[in-house]
């Protein structure tokens, strides 16, 4: 079954009063940060931008005052930085955040709750999720477990380079010259 899209923008404030919920989707390309920050994902630009999975649930917080909550979700490849093939990662938050259209509201939420100033009675979908769905995306995406990621043969430190290195740190202390990161040189060398 397919889920509904979700309007572009939301009147929260009857939302709030009528304690409504809302669930559907939302293009990733109509949240513009986002859909560039996907796009930048280490793979060619045939991977489809994902339909963003949203369920919301409004309740009133005092006078001129609404409360959304909820969460956001949804699946994407990205170039794995261990071994450079696809991963596909769920991105999901929780939404909590207070809505109102007059400053003096806001001011005085406590400094740890999320909270949006709006100049009318309405919010877009996106002015509620795309800043958490940013934050929550993987500085460095990466399977689990690579298959043969590791040490492999090909990749260790050549015997000898390892020897002769060390036998020249020994030299540079016995003459009165210390490199304390001498033997990190030959750790960080590879074979060709």
């Amino acid at each position: 079954m397919l889920a509904e899209p979700l309007p572009k923008r939301i009147r929260y404030t009857r939302m709030a009063q009528d304690q409504g919920r809302i669930a559907g989707v939302i293009g990733s390309h109509l949240l513009e940060r986002l859909a560039a920050a996907l796009l930048d994902n280490g793979l060619s630009e045939t991977v489809p931008l994902p339909d963003i999975s949203v369920a919301l649930q409004f309740e009133s917080n005092g006078v001129d005052c609404a409360k959304a909550l909820g969460g956001a979700s949804f699946d994407f490849c990205w170039c794995c930085q261990r071994c450079l093939d696809s991963v596909s990662l769920t991105i999901a938050i929780d939404v909590d955040v207070v809505l109102s259209h007059q400053p003096k509201v806001i001011e005085r939420i406590d400094f740890d709750q999320d909270s949006l100033l709006l100049e009318g009675e309405f919010v877009s979908v996106a002015e509620l999720i795309e800043d958490q769905l940013l934050l929550a995306l993987p500085m460095s995406p990466k399977h689990l477990e690579c298959e043969g990621f590791g040490l492999q043969a090909s990749t260790q430190i050549d015997e000898d380079k390892k020897r002769s290195t060390l036998a020249e740190s020994e030299t540079e202390i016995e003459e009165g010259r210390q490199r304390p990161f001498a033997d990190l040189k030959a750790m960080t060398q590879k074979v060709d």
